[in-house]
């Protein structure tokens, strides 16, 4: 909005915030913990999104999409609420997401990305039958670009 007078804002110091993201736009592990006291104990790094490389990751623990791996996690939450992060902030129940160990992790198999059906229906919802086969026909097209490089 345009201000045509004097405001006096009024700003949370940086530490008091929030609103911290990482370089991977995921809430910033600190910010989960003060949300959500249960994580306190833990050293983790944030990977809902699963684009992170594992093998890079430098702490403890990791949270992420329980179908990224086939590890048995330390903590599971749900994906019952938007936005994503608010169902590690609720402790939604549910086995979607989960803390998960690093070097667990580093020693087995990790799928990228969230291909799953349920994760596409949280992000997407209802979507007409046209769309998904739209959706599904790019995703095809996208993924022959690359075989055949």
């Amino acid at each position: 909005p345009l201000v045509l007078r004097e405001k006096a804002f009024q700003f949370v110091s940086f530490e008091g915030s929030f609103s911290r993201y990482d370089m991977f736009f995921e809430f910033e592990s600190e910010v989960l913990k003060k949300l959500n006291p249960t994580l306190s104990e833990y050293n983790f790094e944030v990977n809902l999104y699963n684009s992170r490389n594992i093998q890079k990751c430098t702490k403890e623990y990791v949270l992420m999409p329980c179908s990224a791996t086939k590890i048995k996690p330390v903590l599971t939450y749900g994906l019952r609420i938007k936005p994503l992060e608010a169902n590690v902030i609720y402790s939604m129940p549910g086995d979607e997401i989960g803390l998960f160990r690093t070097k667990e992790l580093k020693n087995n198999p990790v799928k990228k990305g969230t291909d799953n059906y349920q994760w596409f229906m949280f992000f997407y919802g209802k979507m007409s039958l046209k769309k998904q086969f739209r959706n599904a026909l790019l995703r095809v097209k996208d993924n022959l670009k690359h075989v055949l490089r």
